[in-house]
């Protein structure tokens, strides 16, 4: 991780989306777009008002057409990290589609949770498909 100011920059990781053709065609059909998800977590320092890790950053990005995205301007703020009781950070990825022109979220897609070391520097696969598919 860098140092940037009072900021850390998380280093880039790379998600892309596998969909089932049925997915695709569907997502074209409508001119629907699918959003990409990406939460950092920590756990503070023992705080009887705090329970459990807290939302450090998050990322969403839009997709039109291609199935890859790269993570590569996620900051989380350096006097949070500084807070946080074993500097260990955790991240998930979701997806659903966006809905412009239906309503809810017709995408049934892996999610992904994990230690963040393990995913800077990577190439993660999420696979997906109409719900009910």
């Amino acid at each position: 991780m860098e140092i940037v100011g009072d900021s850390i920059k998380i280093p880039a990781f790379e998600i892309e989306l596998k969909l089932s053709k049925r997915a695709e065609e569907k997502l074209a059909k409508n001119k629907e777009s699918i959003i990409v998800l990406a939460t950092i977590f920590g756990e503070p320092k023992s705080d009887p008002n705090k329970e459990g890790p807290i939302t450090l950053s998050y990322s969403k990005i839009e997709l039109t057409n291609k199935r890859k995205v790269i993570f590569n301007k996620i900051k989380i703020l350096k006097s949070t990290y500084n807070a946080l009781k074993n500097k260990v950070l955790w991240i998930t990825v979701e997806v659903s589609s966006v809905r412009k022109s239906i309503k809810e979220n017709f995408l049934d897609t892996d999610f992904l949770e994990e230690d963040l070391d393990k995913v800077i520097s990577k190439n993660f696969v999420l696979n997906g498909k109409l719900i009910g598919e």
